[in-house]
Protein backbone atom coordinates (compact mmCIF):
# COMPACT_ATOMS: atom_id res chain seq x y z
CA UNK A 1 0.00 0.00 0.00
CA UNK A 2 3.14 2.25 0.58
CA UNK A 3 4.28 2.14 -2.90
CA UNK A 4 0.83 2.64 -4.31
CA UNK A 5 0.66 5.79 -1.98
CA UNK A 6 4.18 6.77 -3.61
CA UNK A 7 3.43 6.00 -7.42
CA UNK A 8 -0.01 8.26 -7.26
CA UNK A 9 1.46 10.87 -5.35
CA UNK A 10 5.06 10.89 -7.40
CA UNK A 11 2.75 11.32 -10.54
CA UNK A 12 0.87 13.94 -9.08
CA UNK A 13 3.88 16.31 -8.25
CA UNK A 14 5.20 15.61 -11.88
CA UNK A 15 2.19 17.51 -13.04
CA UNK A 16 1.85 19.66 -10.34
CA UNK A 17 4.87 20.58 -9.56
CA UNK A 18 6.40 21.92 -13.44
CA UNK A 19 3.11 24.36 -13.67
CA UNK A 20 3.03 25.90 -10.33
CA UNK A 21 6.47 26.94 -11.25
CA UNK A 22 5.63 28.44 -14.50
CA UNK A 23 3.29 30.77 -12.15
CA UNK A 24 4.39 34.25 -11.57
CA UNK A 25 4.98 33.73 -7.86
CA UNK A 26 5.09 29.70 -7.97
CA UNK A 27 7.63 27.43 -6.56
CA UNK A 28 7.62 24.19 -7.79
CA UNK A 29 10.34 20.84 -7.81
CA UNK A 30 10.48 17.45 -7.78
CA UNK A 31 13.32 15.30 -6.31
CA UNK A 32 14.09 12.19 -4.62
CA UNK A 33 12.57 12.81 -1.38
CA UNK A 34 9.28 13.89 -2.51
CA UNK A 35 8.02 17.04 -4.11
CA UNK A 36 7.19 20.54 -3.68
CA UNK A 37 4.49 22.97 -4.81
CA UNK A 38 3.71 26.29 -3.96
CA UNK A 39 1.47 28.97 -5.90
CA UNK A 40 2.25 32.21 -3.77
CA UNK A 41 -1.29 32.25 -2.27
CA UNK A 42 -1.16 32.50 1.56
CA UNK A 43 -4.18 29.14 1.80
CA UNK A 44 -2.80 26.47 3.38
CA UNK A 45 -4.37 24.23 0.68
CA UNK A 46 -3.01 25.52 -2.13
CA UNK A 47 1.00 25.16 -1.19
CA UNK A 48 1.79 21.38 -0.79
CA UNK A 49 4.36 19.18 -0.50
CA UNK A 50 4.58 15.17 -0.88
CA UNK A 51 7.65 13.65 1.65
CA UNK A 52 8.97 10.39 0.34
CA UNK A 53 9.40 7.68 3.12
CA UNK A 54 13.23 7.71 3.08
CA UNK A 55 16.25 8.23 4.84
CA UNK A 56 15.92 12.20 3.55
CA UNK A 57 12.77 12.80 4.82
CA UNK A 58 14.35 14.18 8.42
CA UNK A 59 15.81 16.86 5.91
CA UNK A 60 13.18 17.11 3.33
CA UNK A 61 10.77 18.25 6.16
CA UNK A 62 13.86 20.66 7.71
CA UNK A 63 14.08 21.94 4.31
CA UNK A 64 10.01 22.79 4.01
CA UNK A 65 9.98 24.33 7.04
CA UNK A 66 12.54 26.45 6.43
CA UNK A 67 10.68 27.38 3.08
CA UNK A 68 7.68 28.39 5.30
CA UNK A 69 9.41 30.66 6.93
CA UNK A 70 11.10 32.22 4.11
CA UNK A 71 7.81 32.86 1.87
CA UNK A 72 5.87 33.35 4.95
CA UNK A 73 2.98 31.22 3.38
CA UNK A 74 1.30 28.07 5.00
CA UNK A 75 1.74 24.91 3.90
CA UNK A 76 -0.22 21.11 3.52
CA UNK A 77 2.27 18.16 3.93
CA UNK A 78 1.66 14.67 2.83
CA UNK A 79 3.06 11.73 3.67
CA UNK A 80 2.73 7.52 4.25
CA UNK A 81 1.19 6.28 8.21
CA UNK A 82 4.93 4.41 8.56
CA UNK A 83 6.43 7.85 7.67
CA UNK A 84 4.41 9.79 10.04
CA UNK A 85 4.18 7.47 12.95
CA UNK A 86 8.29 6.80 12.65
CA UNK A 87 9.47 10.97 11.94
CA UNK A 88 6.39 12.57 14.48
CA UNK A 89 8.75 13.88 16.86
CA UNK A 90 11.07 15.93 14.19
CA UNK A 91 8.02 16.80 12.44
CA UNK A 92 6.36 18.53 15.73
CA UNK A 93 9.73 19.84 17.05
CA UNK A 94 10.11 21.52 13.56
CA UNK A 95 6.30 23.04 13.88
CA UNK A 96 4.17 20.59 11.83
CA UNK A 97 0.76 19.13 13.09
CA UNK A 98 -0.63 16.41 12.36
CA UNK A 99 -4.41 17.40 10.54
CA UNK A 100 -6.23 14.35 9.43
CA UNK A 101 -5.92 10.97 6.93
CA UNK A 102 -6.70 11.47 3.16
CA UNK A 103 -7.70 7.95 1.84
CA UNK A 104 -6.39 7.46 -1.57
CA UNK A 105 -8.89 5.59 -4.11
CA UNK A 106 -8.07 4.21 -7.23
CA UNK A 107 -10.20 2.60 -9.99
CA UNK A 108 -8.92 0.50 -13.12
CA UNK A 109 -11.50 0.52 -16.25
CA UNK A 110 -11.95 -3.44 -16.97
CA UNK A 111 -12.92 -3.41 -12.64
CA UNK A 112 -15.12 -0.13 -13.42
CA UNK A 113 -18.33 -0.13 -13.63
CA UNK A 114 -19.96 2.89 -14.55
CA UNK A 115 -23.43 3.93 -12.97
CA UNK A 116 -26.42 4.41 -14.83
CA UNK A 117 -26.40 8.24 -15.83
CA UNK A 118 -29.46 10.17 -16.67
CA UNK A 119 -27.26 12.39 -19.30
CA UNK A 120 -30.13 14.60 -20.53
CA UNK A 121 -29.98 16.61 -16.76
CA UNK A 122 -26.25 18.11 -17.17
CA UNK A 123 -24.66 19.22 -19.90
CA UNK A 124 -20.79 18.47 -19.11
CA UNK A 125 -18.29 20.18 -20.76
CA UNK A 126 -14.40 20.13 -21.04
CA UNK A 127 -13.23 23.67 -20.18
CA UNK A 128 -11.62 25.36 -23.45
CA UNK A 129 -13.23 28.92 -23.42
CA UNK A 130 -12.31 31.74 -20.89
CA UNK A 131 -16.21 32.16 -19.68
CA UNK A 132 -16.07 28.41 -18.85
CA UNK A 133 -12.86 28.99 -17.02
CA UNK A 134 -14.66 31.42 -15.21
CA UNK A 135 -17.54 29.60 -14.55
CA UNK A 136 -15.63 27.03 -13.18
CA UNK A 137 -13.59 28.70 -10.48
CA UNK A 138 -16.61 30.55 -9.55
CA UNK A 139 -18.37 27.13 -8.49
CA UNK A 140 -14.27 26.26 -6.50
CA UNK A 141 -14.72 29.44 -4.60
CA UNK A 142 -17.81 29.05 -3.64
CA UNK A 143 -17.60 25.33 -2.56
CA UNK A 144 -14.54 25.98 -0.84
CA UNK A 145 -14.72 28.88 0.72
CA UNK A 146 -11.47 30.94 -1.20
CA UNK A 147 -11.44 33.94 -2.87
CA UNK A 148 -11.72 33.96 -6.85
CA UNK A 149 -8.56 36.71 -6.99
CA UNK A 150 -6.45 33.70 -5.31
CA UNK A 151 -8.02 30.58 -8.14
CA UNK A 152 -7.60 33.34 -11.12
CA UNK A 153 -4.15 33.62 -10.36
CA UNK A 154 -3.79 29.94 -9.76
CA UNK A 155 -5.68 29.09 -12.62
CA UNK A 156 -5.16 32.10 -15.28
CA UNK A 157 -6.40 31.79 -19.03
CA UNK A 158 -3.29 29.60 -20.31
CA UNK A 159 -4.00 26.99 -17.94
CA UNK A 160 -6.83 25.76 -20.12
CA UNK A 161 -3.68 24.89 -22.59
CA UNK A 162 -1.41 23.32 -19.50
CA UNK A 163 -0.10 20.15 -19.91
CA UNK A 164 -1.59 17.51 -18.08
CA UNK A 165 -4.64 19.37 -16.71
CA UNK A 166 -8.30 19.38 -18.23
CA UNK A 167 -10.74 21.17 -16.35
CA UNK A 168 -14.88 19.62 -17.20
CA UNK A 169 -18.05 21.72 -15.95
CA UNK A 170 -21.34 20.79 -15.49
CA UNK A 171 -23.67 22.93 -16.19
CA UNK A 172 -27.79 22.76 -16.45
CA UNK A 173 -29.97 25.45 -18.27
CA UNK A 174 -27.05 27.74 -18.35
CA UNK A 175 -26.33 27.47 -14.80
CA UNK A 176 -23.12 26.04 -13.59
CA UNK A 177 -23.57 23.84 -11.26
CA UNK A 178 -20.36 21.58 -10.59
CA UNK A 179 -16.21 20.89 -11.80
CA UNK A 180 -13.40 18.72 -11.47
CA UNK A 181 -9.93 19.05 -12.86
CA UNK A 182 -7.85 15.55 -13.85
CA UNK A 183 -4.04 15.36 -14.06
CA UNK A 184 -3.13 12.92 -16.71
CA UNK A 185 0.77 11.51 -16.79
CA UNK A 186 2.42 8.14 -17.80
CA UNK A 187 -1.44 6.35 -18.66
CA UNK A 188 -3.00 7.45 -15.53
CA UNK A 189 -5.29 10.12 -14.52
CA UNK A 190 -6.04 11.74 -11.43
CA UNK A 191 -9.31 13.78 -10.44
CA UNK A 192 -8.83 16.91 -8.27
CA UNK A 193 -10.64 19.89 -6.61
CA UNK A 194 -14.59 18.19 -6.99
CA UNK A 195 -16.36 21.17 -6.42
CA UNK A 196 -20.59 21.55 -5.97
CA UNK A 197 -21.51 24.18 -4.10
CA UNK A 198 -23.38 22.94 -0.97
CA UNK A 199 -27.05 24.96 -2.72
CA UNK A 200 -26.61 22.62 -4.99
CA UNK A 201 -25.55 19.32 -3.84
CA UNK A 202 -27.01 16.12 -3.70
CA UNK A 203 -28.59 16.59 -7.61
CA UNK A 204 -26.60 14.58 -9.40
CA UNK A 205 -24.09 17.43 -11.08
CA UNK A 206 -20.95 16.22 -9.11
CA UNK A 207 -21.35 12.55 -10.42
CA UNK A 208 -22.18 13.69 -13.96
CA UNK A 209 -18.86 15.70 -14.02
CA UNK A 210 -17.27 13.10 -12.53
CA UNK A 211 -18.19 10.77 -14.62
CA UNK A 212 -17.98 12.64 -17.75
CA UNK A 213 -14.02 13.10 -16.65
CA UNK A 214 -13.44 9.68 -16.49
CA UNK A 215 -15.25 8.86 -19.82
CA UNK A 216 -13.31 11.91 -21.69
CA UNK A 217 -9.77 9.83 -20.56
CA UNK A 218 -11.01 6.51 -21.32
CA UNK A 219 -12.13 7.76 -24.55
CA UNK A 220 -8.41 8.36 -25.39
CA UNK A 221 -7.17 5.00 -23.60
CA UNK A 222 -6.48 5.90 -20.00
CA UNK A 223 -7.69 2.76 -18.13
CA UNK A 224 -5.93 4.22 -14.25
CA UNK A 225 -7.44 6.66 -12.08
CA UNK A 226 -6.90 7.95 -8.64
CA UNK A 227 -7.91 10.04 -6.54
CA UNK A 228 -7.86 11.88 -2.65
CA UNK A 229 -11.40 11.25 -1.54
CA UNK A 230 -13.13 13.19 1.16
CA UNK A 231 -15.45 11.73 3.99
CA UNK A 232 -18.50 13.11 1.44
CA UNK A 233 -17.12 12.11 -1.80
CA UNK A 234 -16.02 8.87 -0.62
CA UNK A 235 -19.63 7.18 -0.97
CA UNK A 236 -19.69 8.77 -4.75
CA UNK A 237 -16.17 7.61 -5.45
CA UNK A 238 -17.17 3.65 -4.06
CA UNK A 239 -20.49 3.63 -6.59
CA UNK A 240 -17.87 4.24 -9.02
CA UNK A 241 -15.87 1.24 -8.67
CA UNK A 242 -12.83 3.13 -6.88
CA UNK A 243 -11.36 0.90 -3.87
CA UNK A 244 -9.38 2.63 -1.29
CA UNK A 245 -5.71 1.24 -1.78
CA UNK A 246 -3.51 3.58 0.74
CA UNK A 247 -4.04 6.31 2.76
CA UNK A 248 -2.31 9.54 3.32
CA UNK A 249 -1.48 11.36 6.78
CA UNK A 250 -2.02 14.83 6.43
CA UNK A 251 0.03 17.62 8.32
CA UNK A 252 0.09 21.13 7.99
CA UNK A 253 3.02 23.82 9.32
CA UNK A 254 2.21 27.78 9.05
CA UNK A 255 5.19 30.71 9.44
CA UNK A 256 5.75 30.99 12.90
CA UNK A 257 4.31 34.73 14.12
Amino acid sequence: MSSDLSLYWRLAGRVFAPYVASLPDGLGRTDADGWISMTGEPIGSLNMAFVEDGPGAGPYLARIADLVEATRLPMVVLMSPALAARISSVAVSLGFRASSELPIMAAHRTTRVAPRMETDRYRVTRVERDDERMSALRVQAETFRMPLASLERIYPSAFVRASGFDLFLATRDGESFSTVVTTTISGVTGLWSMATPPARQRQGAGRAAFEAAIAYHESRGIDRFFLGASPAGEPLYAKSGFVTVATTVVWEVDPVV
